[in-house]
């Protein structure tokens, strides 16, 4: 069985690599849509 250490370090990679993906995203769609006004600022 897994200990608290354990788990609370794989959530934290998990979250951290789902942000850093969704955050990836971003920044290419912002650089798509570059001749576009940004309507988000």
């Amino acid at each position: 069985m897994l200990n608290i250490k354990t788990i609370s370090f794989l959530i934290f990679l998990a979250v951290g690599g789902a942000l850093a993906f969704f955050y990836g995203m971003h920044i290419e769609t912002r650089k798509k849509n570059r001749r576009q006004p940004s309507t988000d600022e």
